[in-house]
């Protein structure tokens, strides 16, 4: 097995790292939600920067603009964004493009790919509702025939992005008699369409996402992507992919190496200090030993990452590895946080806009954030099911 890149994989990262240096914002809190207009404003910038590259087409067929890389040139490129907290991958980029390339016709793909691959366009996804988490199939969302329409009716919960994109992917029941995982369709919504109702929804991270109302929304029968009442086989691909290339792994190692270059701060005058105004006990053997074992661990995420990376490149899905790195990452990020905290004490507790946060607050964003990631792209209770049975072998429980 070859563990190394090529030389044009090489050169690529080396090429992202030297735009990342002269593009990506500095001074900006590590992976801090911002919802400032300013902060939206940097975002947009960097990512028409990035579109100009071509950077927001990677893969694509050159019909559409596309450059034509390797499936491991898009994973060092979303892994070197997401490590310098500059990440630019959208919904419209990771699921929707994806999904049209594969699923949708030629008009959808004429009208909606230049404008993503621009950055021009953003999207929300409609999956998630009130009584559908984990078991997405058992949504309640009506899109029902009306003439050359469909006739949107239901409730989509954390709807993220929702306040300001331009169309939402959604997934809706269009057969209810079917076998829920029968009667699903994915319709292309226009956010400005009357009946749409966006209400805000705080975060444990201090982040926004929403709730989404869809009250007797009409949308045009050529905005279903692919066939009626297939959604739910586009949608649990999508799935997969977005496990794999959704969550921010580059930025878990960028928190690591953070924390671990405070620690060796702490190790001469810097950590006395701390540990007189309240801090930590600073480096003992048991915070080196816990700093050891998250090492470990980073190295474990970034294998299992390249792993999946190798298996997209020769046509797979990885179905399993990306449940097994999605449930090993997001709890790895858990187990750093905790580290943190044994590490600086009551000082992990101060907030980004603390003026003595060490580390800008990090520790305490991480303890109050990677909660989500456990539970986002469907939780890890579900994804261990999905190791046990698909990759595993062993029968489902309560089935015989």
């Amino acid at each position: 097995m070859n563990l190394s890149f090529s030389d044009e994989e090489a050169a690529f990262r080396e090429e992202l790292r030297a735009f990342l240096r002269e593009n990506a914002p500095q001074g900006q809190a590590p992976g801090f939600h911002d919802e400032s207009p300013e902060a939206h404003q940097a975002m947009l910038t960097l990512r028409r920067r990035v579109a100009d590259r071509g950077w927001l087409r990677l893969g694509w067929p050159e019909r559409y603009g596309g450059m034509p890389v390797t499936p491991v040139q898009q994973f060092l490129y979303a892994w070197e964004l997401s490590y310098a907290h500059a990440m630019v991958a959208t919904f419209s980029t990771q699921v929707v493009a994806p999904g049209l390339l594969h699923f949708g016709n030629d008009e959808q793909r004429d009208r909606f790919l230049p404008a993503i691959g621009r950055g021009d366009i953003d999207f929300c996804l409609g999956y998630t509702e009130p009584g559908a988490g984990s078991d997405l199939a058992s949504l309640q969302t009506r899109a029902v025939r009306q003439g050359d329409e469909y006739v949107v009716t239901g409730q989509k919960l954390y709807t993220s992005n929702a306040q300001s994109a331009d169309w939402c992917w959604l997934a809706a029941r269009t057969d209810p008699e079917a076998p829920k995982h029968k009667g699903i369709s994915v319709l292309l919504v226009d956010m400005r369409t009357p009946g749409i109702e966006v209400r805000p929804l705080s975060t444990l991270g201090g982040g926004r996402t929403n709730i989404t109302f869809f009250d007797g929304v009409r949308v045009p029968v050529e905005n279903l992507v692919g066939e009626e009442n297939r959604g739910w086989y586009y949608v649990a691909g999508a799935l997969d992919l977005e496990r794999a290339a959704l969550f921010p792994w580059g930025g878990l190692r960028r928190d690591y190496d953070d924390l671990l270059g405070l620690a060796r701060q702490m190790s001469g005058n810097d950590g006395a200090g701390l540990g007189q105004r309240g801090g930590g006990p600073g480096i003992d053997d048991g915070i080196r030993v816990s700093l050891a074992r998250c090492y470990a661990e980073m190295e474990a995420v970034w294998w299992l990452s390249c792993r999946a990376a190798s298996m997209i490149a020769v046509g797979e899905i990885p179905t399993t590895l990306a449940s097994m790195v999605k449930c090993f990452g997001t709890e790895a990020h858990q187990r750093l946080a905790g580290v943190g905290h044994e590490l600086l004490g009551l000082h992990s507790l101060l907030r980004p806009d603390a003026a003595e946060a060490p580390l800008r607050g990090l520790v305490n964003y991480m303890r109050r954030y990677t909660f989500m990631p456990t539970f986002a792209g469907g939780t890890n209770e579900i994804q261990r099911t999905i190791i046990a049975t698909r990759g595993l072998g062993l029968p489902v429980l309560g089935r015989r």
